[in-house]
């Protein structure tokens, strides 16, 4: 590709067309930030592409967005107030600093005041070697909200001193701010800085519109009785030595000028509508496709609750848009359709520690397609089949009140893996979860489990043996066993003593016959049919698949989850039987209380 220069001051990029190869995007490689808003100290490393961040509320999620979008605002009139500064303490300044790769065509090498690039070494900014083999060139750059209330923009030398980062350069990297509660649709209008206007490039195009509506003769609109008090006021003037010849026209204030009342309009049954006036979601795509087209579609966008306004189809369509295209975007999100389309996206997690960490998409991705809700709990719980599913959603009903509403999904990880990799992308990430687990007899994954554990404490219930089934039919088998057998409507499960009575070798179905031909393998004999084992010598065969069936007609549903903890909790002290998944219950309880705000 051509490199071509610009002047200080022109345009980096022409806007872009489907015929154009899309120009090289910066990036944003390092971000820290100090005592700005409610962050105190935040240290992050953002991928390249779509970054997606999660996290409960009021982390800072929305905070962080809005220090990027600080650190590249097109002007320099934005006015603080003592919100903006950690604990409202104005004291001490707050400071926003980032290390960017700039490619040239952004013409960092031309503006007046040139600054020298540092070296990437893969964390931060270091100084340059002098060898052609150096790495990767980068600019430190950073604004500080000084103890005088003043934004200082500033780019950092190598050698330690600093120039100032100029507005020119932070319009070239095309910063598109669109926030949950924007309702000024500034890029939609020739706001200084703003996509329309990098879009026009016409610098002229301010000083016509003043003179056009300078022109304009306000005076002959004025009814009588108003020409002749502006009259009166005029001939005070006079007689105070005060400027005279006093008449009316269209003055624009510090903080909004003449350009910014001009705005795009589109056709809508035969009326030309200002895009202002339509709906939030269609805005905001208008606001990133003017954007797009500007920076030869690689702006540096921040978007926060990308899914305001939008259908879950639109969500979903402009993910995969955004993922599609080279720039670096900054999104946070609580949809699960913007989650379930985030495939081609890298997925952060915010804590409230102010810690911002990756969670592991090879590990998160099965758990993305199946139950994208359950990242945007407070306390997702990851368990290993849909049984224990059924069996903590009925005793949570009785023992976490209103668990969904505190944050709580329950969700199935579909085997012991796929389960473990989820809580160890949550766990690492940051992120509270809770999990239920088999111990399967040969398991290479027992070192991993064992760290999960350490982890997690009492939120991971893994069994010191077996599964579910194996631990808790032994203790309803204490009572009886022919009620193992018994719906909850008090009926035999016909389907269950059919089971028995083939592993057993035998036509009659009646629990007599099946106890007696039995004798002391009753219990494993249940417990293989409830689990569907298959014995060594049928596996691999069509018999075997029959027996493997089995599990089935016991409790492998939601159902027989539910009817479980029913069984389990007619016994006197179910507790004390099945102290394991109390605490476990108890510590779920603990983790699911609300927060005071």
């Amino acid at each position: 590709m051509k490199i071509q220069k610009y002047a200080a001051g022109s345009k980096p990029v022409k806007p872009s067309s489907e015929n154009e190869e899309a120009s090289p995007a910066a990036q944003l490689r390092r971000l820290e930030i100090t005592k700005f808003r409610g962050l105190k100290h935040v240290v992050w490393h953002p991928a390249p592409g779509v970054n997606l961040i999660l996290g409960g509320g009021d982390v800072g999620k929305t905070t962080l967005l809005e220090a990027i979008a600080l650190l590249l605002h097109p002007t320099s009139n934005l006015a603080l107030n003592d919100a903006d500064y950690w604990l409202r303490d104005t004291d001490n300044e707050f400071v926003i600093e980032a290390v960017f790769a700039i490619p040239p065509e952004y013409g960092v090498q031309n503006l007046s005041t040139m600054p020298y690039p540092w070296a990437w070494d893969g964390n931060d900014a270091v100084p340059r070697p002098e060898d052609e083999d150096a790495p990767e060139a980068v600019y430190k750059v950073r604004v500080r909200g000084t103890v005088d209330m003043d934004l200082n923009y500033e780019m950092i030398q190598p050698q330690g001193d600093c120039i100032i980062f100029p507005t020119v350069l932070r319009k070239r990297l095309g910063l598109v701010k669109l926030s949950s509660d924007d309702r000024n649709d500034k890029d939609l209008r020739l706001v200084q800085g703003a996509a329309l206007d990098r879009l026009l490039a016409d610098k002229t195009l301010r000083a016509k519109l003043g003179s056009a509506v300078s022109s304009l003769k306000l005076g002959a609109e004025l009814n009588e009785e108003s020409v002749l008090s502006l009259e009166r006021l005029d001939t005070i003037f006079k007689g105070n030595a005060l400027p005279n010849g006093l008449g009316l026209g269209f003055l624009s204030s510090p903080g909004q000028s003449i350009g910014s009342l001009v705005g795009l309009t589109a056709q809508k049954n035969e009326q030309s509508l200002p895009l202002t006036s339509w709906g939030a979601g269609t805005r905001r795509l208008a606001a990133l496709t003017i954007a797009n087209a500007t920076q030869g579609g690689q702006p540096i966008t921040v978007v926060d609750e990308i899914e305001r306004g939008l259908e879950p189809y639109r969500q979903r369509r402009l993910i995969a848009q955004l993922a599609a295209t080279k720039a670096q975007t900054f999104l946070t999100t609580h949809s699960a359709a913007v989650l379930s389309a985030a495939r081609d996206t890298t997925i952060w997690y915010f804590g409230s520690s102010g810690k911002i960490n990756l969670l592991d998409a090879s590990k998160i991705g099965p758990l993305l397609e199946r139950d994208a809700e359950c990242l945007l709990s407070r306390v997702p719980v990851i368990v290993e089949g849909a049984t224990e599913v059924g069996l903590l959603e009925h005793l949570c009903n009785i023992f976490v009140p209103q668990w969904r509403e505190r944050g709580v999904t329950i969700t199935d990880g579909k085997n012991n893996e796929q389960t473990l990799e989820a809580l160890e992308a949550l766990s690492a990430g940051g992120q509270r979860c809770a999990g239920m687990a088999d111990r399967e007899l040969v398991n290479s994954l027992d070192g991993r489990w064992a760290k999960a554990k350490l982890n997690m404490g009492e939120l991971l219930l893994r069994w010191n043996k077996g599964c579910l089934e194996e631990n808790l039919l032994p203790v309803l088998m204490s009572k009886s066993w022919t009620e193992i057998l018994a719906e909850s409507s008090g009926k035999m499960e016909g389907t269950r003593l059919r089971t028995l009575a083939i592993r057993v070798g035998i036509e009659d179905k009646s629990p007599q016959a099946i106890e007696a031909a039995a004798g002391t393998r009753l219990l494993s004999l249940i417990i293989e049919a409830a689990i569907g084992f298959v014995p060594k010598e049928l596996v691999g065969t069509e018999e075997g698949q029959k027996y493997k069936a089995h599990s089935r007609a016991w409790f492998k549903s939601v159902a027989g989850g539910y009817e479980l903890a029913g069984k389990l909790l007619q016994l006197p002290d179910w507790k004390g039987s099945a102290p394991e998944i109390w605490k476990f219950i108890e510590a779920l309880e603990k983790a699911s209380e609300l927060d005071a705000v």
